[in-house]
Formats: structure tokens, C-alpha cells, sequence
């Protein structure tokens, strides 16, 4: 093609014939003048890209194998003034190599006429303004090796890709025009050999070096696969490259493949010529994250075979073999290192010095095998059941556990095991307790250094109250000491709060003025305090005696104990009584009659002549159903429906026939028909068991918690049923009408008291003791009360008791209602009565034969409350206001 300035023209316009020039001859110069064509290669393999190798000599030139391909760009160089058109013919044997992907190139902004034909290629590029100069790319097209060139692929008879110039000057072949004149002055030839690649590729460079000792455990294998030019022997130049795409190749460590733990790094002309192989394999134990490769002391051999390179299976067309190639086999040793380092413990729990730990707490001890501590390189292994752990506290010997024992848990776990202690029991409060670990071996027999740690359990009881006395529902002198411990088993009681309550005073280690205690929430007050009597022991046990003001006979005395520890526990507070006599306290069992105690004869075993309870002599005509008795009417008088010998008397053993016309037989004894059952029977005839009156009381012990004291004459059980209202008629059992009854507990004593919760403060409760013993159920008389810690004299009070109107057993006659007003609250000594509002007289005559009882006011006089009303009479009014 000719270009000028004004007109393009196609190839051949000038010329009909073109004359191919003899290939130019090999040189080592670069083209000459400032116009000219030459070939580079890439990637190339000789001396150099352009085809001579430098020196223009057969051993520098470039040298391609069969079946691979290589790219040869086309440069081109024009100096000013340019140039505004060129081609370039490249021809070539197409027996021996194939040309594809012609592309232009970025000299020149138009191009026509790109083609491969015939074992020539033609590329055209141009402009239609400007010029082009300087050096350039004028395209680039791609060469693949079909058969070699020569039997002696050393020196002899290169192939060329020749730069078809024609004739210089010429516009029709490979030219550089310049407004349509030719200004081409020289070229440079592609020379090359090709060559079929017959040489093995081969390994080398093991590491750790062969026959290595010592070799660390966390060692990585490597070696050198590679691809030469002349094979092993002689690492300069390249073959066509190792094959790892799908290596055929083998590693064994001693006759185990490990190829699947291999990885490649390759590098060379064609990307593949040296691959640093590394064989990093897992934890011969299996544990993720363990570095070490290999067993320890052990003698490897590896054998690396089989790998081969990308020889062109169908090289063979001038009597060569076929690839690809082979390598000749390989075989290296190495020793790993001993293992030296013993097993260790790593995490234990509780953790070394930890306070605050249960009592209930498991030991866990996490026990491992490394190299280093710390570390992600495994030992050899514990053996486990060498291990020994020992346990002991300031209260407990010492415990050596192991495995095999059903209270140790073995769990394997990374590098080792984890053992769990659970004990047979709790340790200590607030104790440390100590674990030493010892005796642990690996598999090669390096025993662990003794590991000793310690732990501090928590306080999590409250204290406690133990060694009362008197104890609880005994009898107490009028002028007795009350005598406790109160104790903990933690770090102490905390005696700035210990408050106790004895029959309405409180007392503290030193006394105080006004203060609180709270008890699950409840916050109770009082207004001052008295010191001990005596205080002495240590926090973990305090000894206490008050020694109140002389008590009245015959009543209740309650004491409640509040306390808490240092850390912070909180005792729910401890209640008991006993019952005032009229000489000293008494223990039955003791050989000594104390109380109200008939017998004492050492023991409190019953039927030996003295009851169990010291209170009975065990002999018919005691009042009480006892041994092999029928009954027991108090007296040893026959004819009254229970003998001398307190068998019964009568038609079918039946009492029945000596009941009065207002009694009835209830199969033990006579009861009257309206009787509240404690009063006893008809007369004659005494009861079985019976609530003393006297005795009962409602004593006020938080702002919702009262205790009911009552004494029977027998040991008994005791409940108490109670409500919000009143019963003037009892109901049925077994809760006689009331909608509440606290649960019945068998004391088997006299004394009975029980303790009320959750009541709502200002409401009037009325309250009813219940007991059974000796065959019989009884309820005492109901009492009222309105559990507050303020004055009980409040309008709220005075209105439901005014309204209260009790109703009593049916009377023989009716008698003259009268006016009265009686005195039942007083603070402070008697005082004169003041005078009662007056009242309106009712005539009750048409009432019948009932007793009748009205209250018509409750006034608050000074201290004193006074209470206005009428009755008729043998009318009975019992009120205990606290």
C-alpha cells in the first residue's frame, strides 16, 4: 500500500510482481538508521527479547519448545519528519510454527488490511493527517510451536520469522512511507531454535537438609521441584515447566502420602520452571490449632516421585520421546526432637485466690501437654490417669482424688484433659480450701512440677440460735435469765444488729435509744434499748444472758432474736416462749422434779411408771387416757361410767346413761351441750384435756405478726383458727367457722404457741386456739387483736369493738339489764373513774331467756380506755387489748 498526502492506494498499484529478499543475515547489532522494523519476544529465553540473544551466536539465540506459544510484538522507529503510512510482512514456516491473534498496535490511529495467509502475515497501519515518529508499537501477534527445526537442538540451523522487506525503497512490502515515498533503511529478524523438551525435571533442596536431627516438631517440609534446561546437574535455563495443576506427583513421610498437605510458590520464564513445594500436614493428635507437624523422636524418610513437566505429548516428529518427562525419584531423612517439656495445669476454677466461691462448688482443672507454656505446640499427650489431684480445707483433711472415681469427670480436651471434682459434700463457709495438683505424665514419661493453688468459699448462711435457755415451751422462774448462743458458721455475726425481744423489751449489746431491724423487708421498730446482761465469745459464737424484771406467774414470755452476718445474710428471726412458773426452770430427765413436773426418773421414756413428759405418774385415776387404759375420769370410783380400774362401765361399754339432761357423751367423757369444751364436763366427770384460759394471749411481734400462747392441762398438738370477724355461733370442724387455720403441729407439750404472718396491720383479727390430745379436738375462747406497733387505743379499734356484740350460752331466767362501765386498758397505776356518758335504759324483758351484753361507746379518758354498756345478768365480757 502507498500513501501520500492526497491519495491511499491499495497494495500492488505500483507494483504487480513483489520480489522476496533472501533472509538478511544474522547479526548483534540493533536495526541501523532511523528508520526500521524489529521483532521482540515474550517471554523469550534467550540472551536477550529480539531474537539474536545479544551476540548473534546459535547458543544466545531464543529457544521455544514444541506446543508452546510466545508473543512477538512488532516495534517500529521513525525519526522526524515521520511517517504517515508503513506495513510490515513477516514470513514464516508454517510447518514448524502457527501464527494467530494479529493485532494492531497504537503507532498509528487508523489500520487496514490485517491478515495471515500463506505463511505470511501483513499489518497496515496509517494516517490521513500528521505524522507518526519516535519509537512505537506497530501490533503484536502470537506464535505456537508445532515441530521442532532441527535433529541437533543445541546450535544447528535456527528458524527465522523474517521481516519481508523486498526491496529497499520499495512501498509495496514492509515499508515506513513518508508522503508516499518509502523510507524503510533496515530490519531485525526473529532467530529462534525449537526444540522438543526431553529432560527430566528433578527435586532438590530438601529442608530440613537430609539426614537432619533435632528437627522442631512444628517444622514445615520443603523442597524444590524444577524444570531445567539440561536437567539436574544444571539449574541454568528452562524447560517447559513443572505440572501442578494435577500433580501425579507423590509425597510420603514414611510411607504415608502427605501430597494432600502440599502447597506450590512457582516462579521462571514459564511460570512453573522452580515450585517451592511445602508440606505442612495437621496435629498428629487432631487438635485445631496445633502447630506441631510430626511425632517427636521419630525417623522420617520422605519419597517425593512421580512429578512431571508440560512436555508436548506429541513432540516426537524427528525421533524424540513424547512428553511429558518424568523425574527420577527422590529420597531424604530427618529425626524430630525429643520431648522434654512435662504436662501442665493451665486454668483451674474456682481461680487461684478467689473469694466469694459456694460451698457447693465443683474444682475443675484443666491440665495440657505443650512445648511452651503458653503455646500452640503440642506435647506427646497426657496420660490421665496419672494424675492426683489433692483437696483439703482448715476444716477438712485431705481428699486425694483420680481418675476412675464417680465423682471425677474426665473430658478431653486441646493439648490435654479437664478433670472435674465433685464432692461428696459441701465445703465450709468461709474457709480457704486448697487443691494440689501432681503426679501428671505425657506419653514419654516427663512428670509435671507440683501445682498447689487455693480458693475462699462464701458466707452464704445467716446466723442461727442454738443452747436456749430455757428452752422452747418450758417452764421459766419468776425471776429467771433467758441464756442463748447466737452463732454463724461464716466470717461472723454482725453484732451491731443482733437485736433480742424478751417479753416486750429489746435488748442490745449496749444499750441505745430509738432504732430498727428489718426482716425480709418488714422494717421493725422500737424505741430504746437495754445492754445484755453478759455478752462474751467470738462472732462465730456469741454467748448471751438477759436477765429481765421479775415475771408474773402463769404467763407467757416471748423472746425473738434478730440477727444478721458480715456478709450480710439476713437470720429470719427466731421465735419461742416458755411459760412462767413459780419455781425454778425444769428439764424433764434430769432426776430432779422441777415446775410443774409430777415424776422425773432420769429418763423420758414413757410407761415405766413416770410419762415420757415428766407429767403424769402413768396410774389410773390421773385424768389422763393412758398404757393399756379405757379411760381415765380422774378419780378411782366405779359406778360413774369409767371403774376403779378405768375400764368402762355400762350397756356396751356406753357412758351415755350418766350424762345429765344438758350433757352429751362424746365417747370419752360428758360434755355440756353449749360448753366452748375447754371447761370441762358435766360434773362429775373431768375432762380429758382443756385450755386454761388464764393463760391465753396475743402478743404482738412485728407490724403483721402476732403469737397466740395458750397452756392445755395434757400434752396436746396446736393451730389456731382465726379471720377478721367475730363468730358469736361456732361453726363445724375443722376450722369452726373462721376462714383461716395455720397448719396443726404435734408439740406433745402443754405450752403451746404459735406464730401468725401476713397480717394486714390496723385490721382487728379475732383469733381461736386449737388443740388436740388424748383422743380429743378443743377450742379455747376467741381473742382480738390488731396487729400495730403504735398505741392500740385508736378510733379505728374502738369502732369494731364497739360494734362487736357477744352472745353466751342460754340462761336459765332473765335478769335486769343494768348500766356498767368497767375499766379494761390502763398505762399507768388506777385512778378515780370519771363519769360515764349518761345512756338511755332499754327495757330487754321481751329478749326471752338469753343474756344479753351491748357495749355503746369506747372513750379514750387521760391514759385510760373506758368502755360504756349494758348487760344483763351473768353476761360475760373478756377483752385483751396489747
Amino acid at each position: 500500500m502507498i500513501m501520500n498526502k492526497y491519495c491511499v492506494y491499495p497494495f500492488g498499484v505500483l507494483l504487480a510482481v513483489a520480489v522476496l529478499s533472501l533472509a538478511l543475515n544474522v547479526n548483534a547489532a540493533s536495526p541501523s538508521g532511523n528508520e526500521w522494523f524489529q521483532l521482540r519476544a515474550s517471554p523469550y529465553t534467550g540472551g536477550d527479547n529480539t531474537g539474536d540473544g545479544g551476540t548473534g551466536l546459535p547458543a544466545d539465540l531464543n529457544y521455544f519448545y514444541v506446543g508452546q506459544t510466545f508473543t512477538s510484538n512488532f516495534e517500529i522507529q521513525s525519526s522526524a519528519p515521520g511517517t504517515n503510512a508503513a506495513n510490515i510482512w513477516v514470513d514464516y514456516n508454517t510447518t514448524k510454527v502457527s501464527a494467530s491473534g494479529l493485532s494492531t498496535g497504537t503507532y498509528y490511529p487508523s489500520w487496514s488490511g490485517q491478515t495471515i495467509s500463506g505463511g505470511r502475515l501483513k499489518s497496515t497501519g496509517y494516517r490521513t493527517t500528521g505524522y507518526s515518529t519516535g519509537n512505537g508499537n506497530f501490533g503484536s501477534v502470537q506464535w505456537t510451536v508445532n515441530e521442532p527445526n532441527a535433529f541437533n537442538y543445541g546450535t544447528a540451523s535456527p528458524l527465522t520469522l523474517d521481516i519481508n522487506v523486498g526491496v529497499i525503497g520499495a512501498t509495496t512490502e514492509s515499508n515506513i512511507s513518508y508522503d508516499g515515498s518509502d523510507n524503510l533503511d533496515d530490519e531485525e529478524d526473529f532467530v529462534m531454535h525449537l526444540w522438543a523438551d526431553t529432560v527430566k525435571p528433578y527435586g532438590l533442596n530438601p529442608g530440613p537438609a537430609d539426614t537432619s536431627i533435632n528437627v522442631a516438631v512444628e517444622t514445615n517440609y520443603t523442597f524444590d521441584l524444577r524444570d531445567s534446561l539440561n536437567g539436574e546437574g544444571d539449574n541454568s535455563g528452562v524447560g517447559t515447566g513443572m505440572n501442578i495443576a494435577t500433580p501425579p506427583g507423590v509425597i510420603t513421610f514414611n510411607a504415608t502420602d502427605y501430597t494432600s498437605w502440599d502447597s506450590y510458590a512457582c516462579s521462571g520464564v514459564w511460570g512453573t520452571n522452580l515450585c517451592n513445594t511445602t508440606v505442612n500436614p495437621p496435629s498428629p493428635l487432631g487438635i485445631a490449632g496445633d502447630q506441631r507437624n510430626w511425632e517427636y523422636n521419630t525417623l522420617y524418610t520422605v519419597a517425593v516421585s512421580g512429578f512431571q513437566d508440560l512436555a508436548s505429548p506429541s513432540q516426537d516428529q524427528l525421533g524424540d520421546a513424547n512428553g511429558p518427562n518424568t523425574m527420577d525419584g527422590k529420597t531424604w531423612t530427618f529425626t524430630t526432637e525429643a520431648d522434654t517439656v512435662a504436662p501442665r495445669v493451665v486454668a483451674e476454677s474456682p481461680v487461684r485466690n478467689s473469694t466469694g466461691n459456694s460451698v457447693s462448688t465443683n474444682v475443675d482443672i484443666t491440665v495440657h501437654d505443650k512445648k511452651t507454656y503458653p503455646g500452640s505446640i503440642s506435647g506427646t499427650g497426657v496420660v490421665s490417669n496419672t494424675c492426683r489431684f489433692d483437696v483439703w480445707s482448715e476444716s477438712a483433711a485431705t481428699t486425694t482424688y483420680q481418675e476412675g472415681m464417680g465423682i471425677v469427670g474426665v473430658a478431653a480436651v486441646d493439648y490435654g484433659y479437664q478433670f472435674t471434682i465433685n464432692p461428696g459434700s459441701d465445703f465450709a463457709q468461709n474457709e480457704w480450701v486448697y487443691v494440689l495438683v501432681r503426679d501428671c505424665e505425657d506419653q514419654v514419661a516427663n512428670v509435671m512440677t507440683d501445682d498447689l493453688w487455693r480458693f475462699q468459699t462464701s458466707d452464704t448462711d445467716p446466723p442461727y440460735v442454738d443452747q436456749q435457755n430455757p428452752a422452747d415451751d418450758s417452764g421459766i422462774v419468776t425471776n429467771g435469765t433467758v441464756d442463748l448462743h447466737v452463732k454463724d458458721d461464716g466470717v461472723g455475726v454482725d453484732l451491731a444488729s443482733l437485736v433480742i425481744y424478751v417479753n416486750g423489751v429489746y435488748y442490745k449489746s449496749t444499750a441505745g435509744g430509738a432504732g430498727f431491724v428489718t426482716v425480709n423487708g418488714t422494717r421493725i421498730t422500737y424505741a430504746s434499748t437495754l445492754a445484755f446482761t453478759s455478752l462474751s465469745g467470738t462472732a462465730n459464737d456469741y454467748t448471751i444472758s438477759i436477765d429481765p424484771a421479775d415475771f408474773t406467774p402463769g404467763e407467757a414470755v416471748p423472746v425473738i432474736v434478730y440477727a444478721k452476718d458480715f456478709s450480710n445474710n439476713l437470720m429470719e428471726r427466731v421465735v419461742y416462749g416458755m411459760c412462767v412458773g413459780g419455781g425454778t426452770g425444769q428439764l424433764c430427765g434430769n432426776s430432779a422434779i422441777e415446775g410443774n413436773e409430777v415424776c422425773d426418773d432420769g429418763n423420758t421414756v414413757g410407761g415405766d411408771g413416770c410419762s415420757a413428759n415428766c407429767l403424769s405418774l402413768e396410774v389410773c385415776g390421773n385424768n389422763l387416757k393412758e398404757l393399756a387404759e379405757e379411760c381415765d375420769d380422774g378419780n378411782v370410783v366405779s359406778g360413774d361410767g369409767c371403774s376403779a380400774t378405768c375400764t368402762f362401765e355400762g350397756t356396751g361399754g356406753s357412758g351415755s346413761t350418766y350424762c345429765g339432761a344438758n350433757t352429751s357423751w362424746n365417747g370419752t367423757s360428758c360434755i355440756a351441750a353449749c360448753s366452748e369444751q375447754s371447761s370441762g364436763g358435766s360434773p362429775g366427770v373431768a375432762p380429758l384435756l382443756s385450755v386454761n384460759i388464764t393463760t391465753l394471749q396475743a402478743i404482738q411481734i412485728d407490724e403483721d405478726s402476732v403469737m397466740i400462747y395458750w397452756t392445755t392441762n395434757l400434752p396436746a398438738t396446736q393451730r389456731v383458727v382465726f379471720g377478721s370477724n367475730s363468730l358469736i355461733n361456732i361453726g363445724v370442724p375443722p376450722n369452726y367457722g373462721y376462714p383461716f387455720s395455720t397448719d396443726e403441729v404435734n408439740t406433745n407439750s402443754m405450752i403451746h404457741q404459735v406464730v401468725i404472718d401476713g397480717l394486714t396491720p390496723g385490721t382487728l383479727y379475732a383469733f381461736r386456739p386449737v388443740s388436740k390430745g388424748n383422743g380429743n379436738e378443743i377450742y379455747g375462747p376467741e381473742i382480738l387483736m390488731a396487729p400495730l406497733f403504735v398505741d392500740m387505743r385508736t378510733e379505728t379499734i374502738e369502732k369494731e369493738v364497739a360494734e362487736r356484740v357477744v352472745e353466751v350460752c342460754p340462761q336459765p331466767q332473765e335478769q335486769e339489764s343494768e348500766v356498767v362501765t368497767e375499766y379494761i386498758y390502763r398505762d399507768t397505776a388506777p385512778r378515780s373513774a370519771p363519769t360515764p356518758n349518761s345512756v338511755t335504759t332499754q327495757d330487754y324483758s321481751s329478749t326471752g331467756n338469753k343474756s344479753i351484753l351491748e357495749i355503746l361507746n369506747i372513750q379514750n379518758i387521760n391514759s385510760d380506755m373506758v368502755i360504756n354498756g349494758r348487760f344483763s345478768e351473768n353476761s360475760k365480757l373478756k377483752i385483751y387489748i396489747y
